[in-house]
């Protein structure tokens, strides 16, 4: 997915990440910080993609395993760009993706 899927220009994934997100890769060889996210699924195929809840970074609001579709992971992407996301995470080197919005916002707060 990072090389590939994550880079498609037709559907505008690789714009829509780097627009909106910033992308974040977890090593599920030598981390555990994804075990959360799998809570529950036993047994999958990677990569994991998850959109964590900006409100409690432990919780996932949408999760799905195995490699995506395109169009299918495009699709999915667009409507959390209007929502004030967080983070997308996909292990294998999984991803967290921050919203760029969200973090402009945060820096603002702090100044």
């Amino acid at each position: 997915m990072r090389f590939t899927v994550c880079e498609q220009v037709s559907p505008a994934i690789k714009s829509l990440i780097e627009e909106h997100y910033i992308p974040w890769y977890c090593d599920v060889d030598n981390s555990t910080e994804w075990y959360a996210y799998a809570s529950g699924l036993g047994p999958f195929t990677l990569p994991m993609i998850c959109i964590i809840d900006p409100a409690d970074n432990s919780v996932y609001i949408d999760r799905t395993t195995s490699v995506q579709y395109a169009d299918d992971f495009y699709t999915r992407l667009q409507p959390r760009v209007a929502t004030p996301m967080r983070h997308i995470f996909l292990p294998a080197l999984p991803a967290i993706l921050l919203n760029r919005q969200t973090e402009e916002a945060e820096g603002e707060d702090s100044q």
